[in-house]
């Protein structure tokens, strides 16, 4: 499985790039045989990549940054498919046989259905049949089917006419195609595959086939050295690469086998197959040698063992030192500010102790391991020691990340203040039913800033009250102001709001990021729904919609706090007391994480209300169309197709297609969630939109599933 960074860090070897791991070989094969019919008779090249995530981009900037880093060019329209987020995006260039448009409002409709249904081989068949469509005119039997309801006498001459225009739009169009290919093979180097003569490629992709099973069988012996050397856990991973690689191996041999049958008849498609081999060698070997790289990293480190534990040993050394500074910092602050302003950097200190013990004690045992002549116990050691010294590290960068966000947020007060109070002397004249409560809930905001201000309580609390009362005037006085005033200052609020959203979900990561598997289900569930709420708030050009969006993700983030610390405080062993419990917690993960790496060295109710729905809609209408067309017989046949295709509606179509949030087209915006102030901020993916690139020749659309 590949998690995905950046489109940009991505290249696109084959059509079908599976990173994702949803498709079987079998799959691949029907689908590459599929589109490779389809280049021939239509020209279009396409491109399908599947993977678990976007990296917190939408479906359609997704594909649109893929598209523009694999160059693709005028004839290769792109689906792109993040499983497990259920996310999509598509991309074309508008100067094709088709537009964008076109291209997303089919997959909507045609690849969507099969996407809901994790029937992914299917999406992929289901949108190369789509694009065939796309870039095939108009057929004979619709514009006869037209012409016959309208005047059957002009029958022959409108044949005759269509035909003509046909025909030299279809001559056009494959003169076109040929020009565009041959432009885009003129900026391929000499040498690349599809510019070499036949017979050289021929001996190429043979010699490319050797050399691969040839590092597949050195990589089997490799596996079993390296087996014996670090264990069956370490060697996992590259154990899975050897059987995704020969995977690979025997797509490539499949793809030669019919190449020496004589099944590609023309010369593009022979030249693309041979070009489907090379890369798929490529990919082999490209895998084997990542992982064999790792191998040689971990014997590096073995060989270095001793001096990495004096240097992790130093590390934690230095570390300890900069404690006093942030217990002054955490002090100075309760001087300050509330003890509730300070309630999620009140424990760092304890913490980042608990953290040190754990990575000095990862050391001695390291060290022992290594007198007891065990050095791949004495290297699992050395990595827990690692990550102990990097999660202190993190933990510290928290105490400054909440000093500044208390400054920030109470040196910004006064201005809110303000300009909440100029927002309520301008209410003054109205009572209607929105403007009065809204009016009490800003009075009682501005009381509690006025109070946190004198008292040095929780600025960072207040100030998102007064955010929430602002938004709420707002949303009050909307019908009294003029709309671009609205929008102004609707904007201008969501600005201020985000980055200190941000900050608050960022630091809720590092803490469930640090704490590791204590904490749960529900409060990693929170501050995923939290980063992708932000994300898209940032993305939306709806002031009013980022607003609920910031609102909603800051109250996620809060509620996600709370259970993380919830959970700290149940992991901790039934004797201990409250002061410390989250550092204790923290300690007794690193413990069971320790002792793991010492033992490892001796061991259907919706379905059918859709398709009765769907089978008696489409009853209905299908009956009432063929009596109107074609009488009372009509009236049994279209009733019986009206039937089936209503029912086949109601089990395909139920699950809907892209909408806001998931599936079944429902939405989850606004709602409230409750939950205490605390620290937060960013990370998840932004939805919707769709764009263009390089002049905007390129665009497309996304959504989710």
């Amino acid at each position: 499985m590949v998690l995905v960074t950046s489109a940009a860090d991505i290249t696109l070897d084959d059509r079908i790039t599976d990173d994702a791991g949803v498709l079987s070989p079998d799959e691949l094969t029907e689908i590459e045989d599929a589109y490779a019919e389809l280049t021939d008779e239509t020209g279009q090249v396409i491109y399908v990549y599947f993977t678990e995530d976007f990296g917190g981009a939408s479906g359609s900037s997704f594909a649109a940054d893929l598209a523009e880093s694999a160059n693709l060019g005028t004839n290769n329209p792109l689906l792109a498919v993040a499983v497990e987020e259920r996310s999509w995006g598509v991309n074309a260039d508008d100067a094709g046989a088709f537009s964008s448009g076109d291209l997303t409002s089919m997959a909507e409709s045609d690849v969507v259905p099969h996407l809901s249904g994790e029937d992914w081989a299917e999406a992929a068949l289901a949108f190369g049949e789509g694009v065939e469509d796309l870039a095939t005119p108009t057929t004979f039997g619709d514009v006869l089917g037209s012409l016959l309801t309208i005047a059957l006498p002009l029958l022959g001459v409108a044949l005759l006419v269509w035909g003509g225009v046909w025909l030299w739009r279809r001559i056009k169009a494959k003169r076109e195609d040929r020009a565009v290919k041959a432009r885009e093979l003129a900026k391929l180097p000499s040498d690349h595959p599809l510019r070499l003569p036949l017979e050289e490629l021929g001996t190429r992709t043979g010699s490319a086939l050797v050399e691969i099973d040839e590092v597949l069988r050195a990589s089997e012996q490799e596996l079993q050295f390296a087996t014996a050397e670090f264990g069956l856990q370490k060697t996992d991973p590259f154990r899975e690469a050897l059987r995704e690689a020969k995977n690979v191996e025997r797509e490539a041999f499949r793809i030669k086998s019919r190449i020496d049958d004589g099944y590609y008849t023309d010369e593009d498609s022979l030249r693309e197959a041979h070009h489907q081999v090379l890369k798929k060698a490529d990919k082999v070997a490209e895998t084997i040698t990542a992982k064999q790289k790792k191998f040689q990293k971990l014997r590096d480190l073995r060989a270095k063992a001793p001096q990495k534990l004096d240097e992790l040993e130093t590390r934690a050394d230095e570390l300890e030192a900069q404690l006093d500074s942030a217990r002054a910092r955490i002090t100075a602050l309760s001087r300050q500010f509330s003890q509730e302003a300070l309630t999620s950097v009140r424990e760092i200190p304890e913490e980042i102790a608990q953290t040190l013990t754990a990575a000095r004690e990862s050391v001695a045992e390291g060290r022992q391991r290594l007198e007891r002549k065990d050095p791949q116990t004495a290297l699992t050691h050395v990595q827990i020691a690692e990550e102990a010294v990097a999660d202190a590290v993190t933990l510290l960068g928290d105490v400054d990340k909440a000093s500044e966000l208390l400054e920030d947020s109470f040196a910004k007060l006064d201005a809110e203040i303000t300009s909440l109070q100029e927002d309520l002397a301008a209410t003054e004249k109205y009572d209607d039913d929105a403007v009065i409560p809204a009016r009490e809930a800003t009075q009682q905001a501005l009381a509690a800033a006025q109070e946190a201000k004198e008292r040095r309580g929780d600025p960072i609390a207040a100030l998102a009250q007064l955010e929430d009362a602002e938004s709420d005037l707002d949303a009050a006085l909307k019908t009294h102001r003029e709309q671009e005033e609205n929008q102004r200052r609707s904007r201008g609020l969501v600005e201020r709001r985000i980055d200190r959203v941000e900050s608050r979900v960022s630091m809720v990561q590092d803490y469930i990021t640090t704490s590791g598997d204590v904490i749960g289900e529900n409060a990693r569930n929170m501050i995923a729904q939290a980063s992708e709420m932000l994300e898209q708030a940032k993305a939306t050009q709806d002031s009013e919609q980022a607003e609920q969006m910031l609102r909603d993700a800051e109250r996620l983030a809060n509620t996600a706090r709370s259970n993380a610390e919830i959970n700290y405080r149940n992991a901790q062993p039934a004797s201990s007391g409250s002061s410390g419990s989250t550092a204790r917690a923290r300690a007794a993960r690193r413990s069971r994480t320790t002792a793991a790496a010492s033992s490892s060295s001796s061991s259907s109710g919706d379905s059918g209300a859709r398709v009765a729905g769907g089978g008696c809609l489409g009853g209905v209408i299908g009956g009432v169309w063929g009596a109107a067309e074609l009488g009372a017989g009509g009236l049994v046949l279209g009733g019986a197709v009206g039937l089936v295709i209503g029912a086949l509606n109601g089990v395909f179509g139920g699950n809907g297609s892209g909408g806001y949030y998931s599936t079944g087209g429902s939405s989850r915006g606004g709602g409230s969630f409750g939950g205490g102030r605390s620290f937060g901020g960013g990370g998840g993916s932004r939805g919707g939109g769709g764009g263009g690139f390089g002049g905007g020749s390129r665009g497309g659309g996304g959504g989710r599933f």
